[in-house]
This record gives structure tokens, C-alpha cells and sequence, in this order.
């Protein structure tokens, strides 16, 4: 959440894990992804895991922003 509109590659994120040069699966990327977006929705976070067809998966917040100092 540090870079939310920033989109990883799926090599960026397979280097990161499981620190395989050369040996890149989307897949492996893909399955996890699937398992966070069930923990974070688990979780109510309104935070989740979306793809980027093609490039890769970015991290995006749903929450509603609260507005303060209004009557109502």
C-alpha cells in the first residue's frame, strides 16, 4: 500500500516471493493473489488485489473516504 497506484509485474512479485530468477510463473502469482483477496475480504478490509491484464497485480483500497465536520 506503500505505492497504490503502482502496478507489480508478475516477474517483480515471483523475484520477490520465492526469489527464482528465470524461472517466472504467472500462475503461481495468480494462486496466491487468490488467497489474499479471500483473506483481505475475510478480513473486511475493503482492501484487495486487482489485475492488470498483462502486466501484472496492483493493490487497491474500496473504502469509502470518511467525511468529517459536516452536520447530518
Amino acid at each position: 500500500m506503500t505505492e497504490p497506484v503502482r502496478v507489480w509485474s508478475y516477474a517483480e512479485l515471483h523475484r520477490s516471493v520465492w526469489r527464482a530468477e528465470g524461472r517466472q510463473r504467472t500462475a503461481d502469482v495468480q494462486s496466491l493473489a487468490k488467497r489474499l483477496r479471500r483473506k483481505l475480504g475475510e478480513l473486511g478490509t475493503g482492501v484487495t488485489v486487482v489485475a492488470v491484464r498483462g502486466v501484472g497485480l496492483r493493490v487497491t483500497d474500496h473504502r469509502q473516504p470518511r467525511v468529517s465536520g459536516t452536520d447530518g
